[in-house]
């Protein structure tokens, strides 16, 4: 998670509490995450 920092941790986390459907976004997060994961 260094690659991103904290203030991104932070904006991610904000934008899944404030959705309308946490879980949805939550796993759009997850997914784009293990994306990246898979690249390298």
């Amino acid at each position: 998670m260094s690659v991103f920092g904290d203030n991104v941790i932070a904006n991610v986390g904000r934008d899944i509490l404030n959705a309308p459907d946490p879980a949805a976004v939550a796993m759009k997060y997850r997914d784009m995450l293990n994306g990246f994961r898979r690249s390298k």
